[in-house]
């Protein structure tokens, strides 16, 4: 397969945000747990600065997501079947 070098960045930097973006969502659903094995030192701001990164990084991929629709549905996600580029032969001429 020949892909130019900007392509692999991209498709690793997508692949980061949706794996990222699950974990979040999983943590989310998921009571965070204080066991002895954390430090009790853990600043809320540093959960908070944490919390900032991996909304930010969904948010990319939310948006990632609605402006490539036929990336989406190839990453099994529905919401933008509707939006898909028209290659019809009346939409290319």
């Amino acid at each position: 397969m020949n892909r130019k070098p900007w392509t692999r960045h991209l498709l690793f930097a997508s692949l980061l945000s949706e794996s990222m973006c699950t974990l979040v969502q999983a943590a989310n659903s998921t009571p965070i747990s204080t066991s002895n094995n954390i430090s009790t030192n853990t600043s809320a701001t540093t959960i908070s600065t944490h919390q900032t990164v991996n909304f930010l990084f969904c948010d990319e991929w939310e948006r990632y997501l609605s402006e490539n629709p036929e990336s989406a549905t190839g990453n099994g996600d529905q919401r933008y079947n509707d939006r898909w580029t028209d290659l019809s032969l009346p939409a290319i001429h």
